[in-house]
């Protein structure tokens, strides 16, 4: 096994922001290869790190092996820099330049529900919390448009229920009518066959009132046409409200989807230089490649 010189680095920044508040820490634990490193230009000087190899760890500097070599194992030779102590002080300061300038927290904004992610959830967890304050969202205004709908219904659906009893009070009227006129009719003819002469007067005032009663069937009858009328005319209107408030729910439906599906901005944060702390910058020896 072939070890190389590899610089161990852990330290945190503080990222704030007013707006959105914002007040996160951020822990990094990173290694960087030695040998790819680039000399500073001055023999004095340590050499300057090379960042494109830095790689993120987990593990801490505590769970490291610190035994002695292992028989079969090679270390590549120590760069000359790597052994003089004021050169981790440098790499330090270098470290905290490119945390500062390369380590930037990004959080997500999503400009159609105002909100923010906190600068520690996924963008997952982001979403889901987006979905779920958007079906709220949508919960709430469906609560609202159904209460205003449901006062348009329920005095629909009175007007509704007034007319049949109209329209039954009508129709009995109109059938009363009817076998009035009918009564009526048929006593003025049987009178006006079988009576004498001088009951020519009765038989035109039985005629007059067959008339009459005729002539009032014929309006009740028009009365239960208009009680019709006006049944029909409000179902009518009850379905254009059923209509319009359909629509209206998809509206709202079409709205959520349009709110879960707008592209979130990303915004970098930069921590103050002043809140970037280095922590550990140690020599470790890590594992190559097999021989």
């Amino acid at each position: 096994m072939i070890f190389k010189p590899t610089l161990f680095v852990s330290a945190s920044a503080r990222y704030t922001r007013s707006r959105p508040s914002l007040d996160v820490e951020k822990n990094f634990k990173f290694v960087i290869p030695l040998n790819d490193q680039v000399h500073s230009g001055s023999k004095n000087d340590a050499t300057s790190l090379n960042f494109t190899g830095a790689k993120p760890v987990k593990f801490s500097l505590s769970q490291l092996d610190r035994s002695s070599k292992e028989s079969g194992s090679d270390f590549e030779l120590l760069p000359e820099s790597a052994t003089r102590l004021s050169s981790y002080d440098k790499w330090a300061t270098e470290i905290a330049g490119w945390i500062y300038r390369e380590k930037s927290l990004v959080i997500l904004h999503s400009s159609e529900l105002k909100k923010y992610s906190d600068g520690i959830e996924t963008e997952r967890d982001f979403l889901v919390r987006l979905n779920l304050l958007a079906r709220e969202c949508r919960d709430e205004k469906v609560d609202k448009l159904r209460e205003r709908y449901k006062v348009k219904f329920d005095r629909l659906k009175k007007q509704i229920n007034t007319a049949e009893r109209v329209l039954q009070r009508e129709q009995r009227q109109a059938d009363d009518a009817r076998l009035q006129s009918a009564f009526n009719i048929g006593s003025s003819l049987l009178g006006a066959f079988v009576g004498r002469r001088k009951s020519i007067s009765g038989n035109i005032r039985r005629a007059s009132s067959a008339a009459r009663s005729a002539s009032r069937a014929a309006r009740q009858s028009q009365d239960v046409e208009d009680a019709k009328d006006r049944i029909h005319e409000l179902n009518g209107e009850f379905e254009k409200l059923e209509g319009e408030f359909k629509n209206e729910m998809q509206a709202l439906e079409a709205d959520m989807n349009k709110l879960l599906s707008s592209k979130l901005k990303q915004i970098e944060i930069r921590p103050k230089k002043s809140e970037v702390e280095i922590t550990d910058v140690a020599l470790v020896w890590a594992p190559a490649r097999l021989k």
